[in-house]
């Protein structure tokens, strides 16, 4: 996921994202070197008082990216979604995306 994308999600849903920084298939354009990892992240949503919340986060078992469960949300409001990591090389990353939550 680049910096500033934009998704969908039901209020009712519960549902996976994941914040790309390593090199993979489907990153054509990755932010670490092929030996770097993510030691720590962290998760944030702006607006924190309208009830998106996060379910569980995780760096994926080659830590290289960063999946988070989102639930919840008011219907009409769109979030931003932000992922924040430290790497083995000391690096910060910053992330985000937008998520509209929607009566599907």
């Amino acid at each position: 996921m680049s910096t500033g994308d934009r998704k969908v999600k039901d209020p009712n849903e519960v549902l996976d994202y994941v914040f790309r920084w390593g090199p993979s298939e489907r990153n054509k354009d990755p932010w670490m070197a092929d030996d770097e990892t993510i030691v720590s992240h962290n998760i944030s949503i702006d607006p924190d008082s309208e009830g998106l919340n996060v379910e569980e986060s995780e760096a994926t078992n080659d830590a290289k990216d960063v999946v988070v469960w989102l639930s919840g949300g008011t219907n009409t409001v769109t979030y931003r979604v932000v992922c924040q990591i430290v790497t083995s090389y000391s690096r910060t990353g910053i992330r985000s995306m937008f998520l509209e939550v929607r009566k599907r």
